[in-house]
């Protein structure tokens, strides 16, 4: 960009599981977003509780995604 100008590109760091819903605010809010998880979950959960934890922290961000979505966030 030029002199002057305001960049309306980010990088945005976070966990993987809020990746999505993240990216999809910053796009809302007319940024362009270059994602960069913080962390790599499904090589992480490799014993079944493990697993079953990572499964139930899934569903919540899905439902947070579905909440953002009908509350016009994004």
């Amino acid at each position: 960009t030029g002199a002057g100008k305001t960049s309306k590109h980010v990088l945005l760091v976070t966990d993987s599981l809020h990746m999505l819903r993240s990216k999809m605010v910053f796009e809302a809010a007319g940024l362009q977003v270059s994602p960069a998880p913080s962390d790599d979950f499904p090589s992480i959960a490799r014993a079944p509780q493990d697993r079953l934890i990572l499964l139930m922290d899934l569903m919540m961000h899905s439902a947070g995604l579905l909440y953002y979505r009908l509350a016009g966030f994004i």
